[in-house]
């Protein structure tokens, strides 16, 4: 359903470059989850807006790579063309919903005003009063309790888990092929948070969309997501099954962000941190982890190292092979 290749994106603002994503290559299929993790920075929200085409250019400025929906590049898409796609074809879920909602208007309309959408791409008559049973079946679908009641507040009215739920209920309406989500339970706690989850996975498993989950949150990640790539630098560090991953970590950055989860017990003494904070500077010819591997050795700088197949995921990272990247 999608797949990006050697996607490159950077940031030129104050007559300097960051360089958001660097060669990031990742595949979704229909009904499979896929997350993205890393820290805050790493790229995760550039790659989200990226496959969604609603980066800002400038400042953002793809270099090189491809993002292709259904066999189409839409990185080269027209306007007109992307729009097309945006809302049935690919459908984005922010990690703020109060921010994707509009203010002014009842929770009933700016869902109909999807399947208005969705009803005239197929060429299909809009009829405003099946519509509003639509609505109210797709706020019982996110488990919306007195979804008639919801259907007639405005945002302002309704909580954070509702207004979550009442975006998931926008992307069953418009019935997306791909959904991308970044962050959309930070926000909230933890209970509400294990409810959306739980209707995130029954919507996934009815509706066999494809899914790019962003999250920084390691347990999200592992409760939800079939695969998962672990962003760090703007690169894909270790990318494979999430078992795999969360189990038996391979690079020293995953291990070091599993090494940071507290456990269950209260004598578990300080947590173990990963030392330093990512600087961009002068990381482009080097394993951008590097200066913060406890790992890290002189070959480590002697080139960006490649993705290396290891125990069926792969991994950046030179302790299982020298390998570099021409």
């Amino acid at each position: 359903m999608l797949r990006v290749e050697g996607l490159t994106v950077d940031y030129r603002a104050g007559g300097g470059t960051v360089h958001a994503l660097r060669d990031v290559s990742l595949s979704i299929n229909e009904g499979e989850i896929v997350g993205i993790v890393g820290e805050s920075g790493s790229g995760k929200s550039t790659l989200a807006l990226a496959v969604s085409r609603l980066l800002r250019s400038p400042p953002a400025i793809q270099r090189e790579g491809s993002i292709a929906f259904r066999g189409s590049d839409i990185s080269q898409m027209k306007p007109s063309q992307i729009d097309r796609v945006r809302g049935t074809g690919i459908f984005m879920v922010f990690q703020d919903p109060f921010l994707s909602l509009n203010p002014l208007m009842k929770v009933k309309d700016q869902i109909a005003e999807v399947i208005a959408v969705r009803m005239k791409r197929s060429s299909t008559p809009f009829d405003r009063s099946s519509a509003e049973g639509e609505v109210v079946a797709h706020l019982k679908t996110v488990r919306i309790g007195d979804a008639e009641d919801i259907a007639e507040r405005y945002p302002h009215q309704i909580s954070g888990g509702q207004i979550q739920r009442v975006m998931l209920a926008m992307a069953l309406a418009a019935r997306p092929q791909l959904l991308v989500a970044d962050e959309p339970t930070t926000a909230l706690d933890v209970t509400t948070q294990a409810q959306i989850l739980a209707v995130f996975k029954e919507i996934v498993e009815k509706t066999k969309m494809g899914v790019l989950y962003v999250t920084h949150d390691l347990a999200v990640a592992g409760v939800i997501c079939d695969r998962m790539a672990v962003l760090y630098g703007g690169m894909v560090q270790e990318a494979g099954p999430t078992d795999k991953i969360l189990f038996d970590p391979k690079h020293p950055y995953t291990e070091g962000l599993m090494n940071s989860i507290p456990s269950k017990t209260k004598n578990e003494g300080p947590l173990t941190a990963i030392k330093g904070s990512f600087n961009p500077e002068g990381l482009e010819k080097i394993c951008s982890f590097a200066p913060r591997c406890p790992m890290a050795r002189e070959e480590c700088r002697r080139g960006v190292p490649a993705q290396t197949p290891v125990d069926g995921r792969t991994v950046r990272c030179i302790n299982y092979g020298e390998n570099y990247e021409s």
